[in-house]
This record gives C-alpha cells, structure tokens and sequence, in this order.
C-alpha cells in the first residue's frame, strides 16, 4: 500500500474495504494517531502487520480480514487500549492468541480461519465487555479455559474445527 496515506495526520477513519488494494501494509501507519477506524478488508494485502501499528494509538476499529496477510501477530496490539473491534478473519496469522490478554475495551474478536496454535489463555476471561469471540477454524488445542464465564457479556462464541478436548467447563451452562 502506498505510503501516502501516513502523510494525512488527521485522520480519523479509513475505509478502503473491497477494493484489489495489494502489497504491505507500510509500518509508517503507525504515525496515524488520530486514526480510529482502519478497514482494510477484501483486498489482496500480503505480508505482516506491522509492529510500528500501536502507534494509531486512538485505533477503536481494525479490520484486517479477508486478505492475504500472514505472520505473527506482533504484540504491540496487544497494547492498544482503545481497541473495541478486531477482525483478523480468513488470513494466514499463526502463533499464540496471548496478544489479546490485555485488550479490555474488546467488544468483537473475528480470528477465524487463520492459523493460530497453542491453548486459549484463561486471562481472556478478564475482558469484561467482550460480546463476540470468533476463533473457529484454527488449531487451538487444549481445554476452553472456566475463565472465559467471566466474560459476563458475551453473546456468541464459535470454536468450531480447532483440537480442543476436555469437557466444556460447568462456568459456561
């Protein structure tokens, strides 16, 4: 993606959604402070995401899904406290879903058809507001941690197609 788009330091939302937008997202996106709202969705985006990202640090609303992008999640997205919103969905993101442990204001978390390994973290259950989880389609492996009954706000959940075992945790009925 040309990096025009960091010179427009007043930014607040940039919706570039459905388009055949293609190459890197640029890591001078992080100098996008006032940058709220970031829909880059249904393109053909290719590589990571940038760590220099935790500079939008007024970001509320990424939505990433539908490219080609891929990597580890950096994180430093774990960092930005603003975020409500985050969809990842239908990339090839591996690694530890561990970056989301702090994100607090999480209302909606799309991870859906990636990569991701490893157990989801117990502490996901301290994010209070959370309403939407989707992490179906990726390898997640080990129990659906009790902790996630403390999302006390949480009205859909799917963790279909994963190599999750255990019982259901008794907290969730």
């Amino acid at each position: 993606m040309s990096p025009f788009v960091s010179n427009l330091s007043l930014l607040t939302k940039l919706q570039l959604q459905n388009n055949g937008l293609h190459g890197e997202i640029q890591s001078s996106f992080g100098d996008l402070s006032e940058l709220a709202h970031l829909n880059l969705s249904s393109n053909k985006l290719q590589g990571n995401i940038p760590a220099s990202v935790q500079g939008c640090s007024s970001l509320k609303l990424m939505d990433l899904s539908n490219d080609n992008l891929a990597g580890v999640i950096p994180q430093q997205i774990g960092l930005m406290k603003s975020l409500t919103y985050l969809a990842l969905s239908l990339n090839s993101f591996m690694g530890s879903v561990s970056f989301l442990v702090n994100l607090t204001e999480m209302i909606q978390l799309e991870l859906g058809y990636n990569y991701f390994t490893g157990k989801i973290p117990p502490e996901l259950g301290a994010l209070k507001k959370l309403e939407i989880m989707y992490f179906h389609v990726n390898y997640l492996e080990g129990p659906i941690p009790a902790e996630i009954s403390n999302c006390t706000a949480l009205r859909e959940i799917s963790l279909i197609d994963n190599m999750l075992s255990g019982e259901i945790p008794t907290e969730m009925s």
